[in-house]
């Protein structure tokens, strides 16, 4: 709704999503009391935002002509993040604080390394809010060159509530709608020129 009503870009949605998660990352990385309980919110929140708004984006950017495999495409996202930061990043930051750990201790070769404290994912935390900070001025470039995209989607739906608003028969059934939307076109035309 406020997408038509504002032509107001999804991707703009997406940054405050990745926004929001990266807020929740420094929650979880600085290890306050009850830090694990508003970092699960917000990153939950934002994940779940990104989640419901990147189909949507995906659909109105590339069109739904191969929607099924883009959105095959996107969901390979997620194992693959997984794959790089729990099983590279994460994993090897942890063991190697374990690591630092036992070496002030009373350590069996034998025993299994253990990390205690909130420095065991304070390094991978950090890591994790950067990228979401990455990925929020990457969604912002993304505003930036869609806008005649989304200005050019959305501008119908205000010149239509305008219409209706006025009084005005509706385009599609008059001559004088088509010259409506003959302008509507020259203003954009405009507009996208000079942005």
């Amino acid at each position: 709704m406020i997408c038509r009503d504002y032509a107001y870009p999804r991707p703009v949605a997406i940054a405050v999503a990745q926004l929001v998660m990266s807020v929740g990352h420094i929650f979880f990385a600085y290890g306050w009391p009850g830090a694990m309980h508003i970092g699960t919110l917000l990153i939950g929140l934002g994940y779940g935002a990104h989640w419901a708004i990147v189909p949507a984006t995906a659909s109105e950017l590339f069109g739904l002509k191969k929607f099924g495999a883009l959105y095959n495409f996107l969901t390979l996202a997620n194992p693959a993040g997984s794959l790089v930061f729990s099983g590279l990043i994460a994993s090897s930051i942890y063991d190697r604080e374990a690591e630092r750990q036992a070496q002030g201790s009373l350590f069996n070769p034998d025993d299994v390394l253990r990390c205690r404290g909130s420095i065991c994912y304070f390094l991978t935390s950090l890591i994790m809010s950067g990228f979401c900070l990455i990925a929020a001025a990457l969604s912002m470039i993304l505003v930036q060159r869609t806008k005649p995209v989304y200005t050019n989607l959305y501008i119908y739906d205000c010149v239509h509530h305008l219409i209706l608003w006025l009084g005005l028969p509706l385009p599609h059934t008059c001559v004088f709608g088509y010259v409506t939307i003959f302008c509507v076109r020259c203003c954009v035309w405009i507009l996208n020129s000079h942005l």
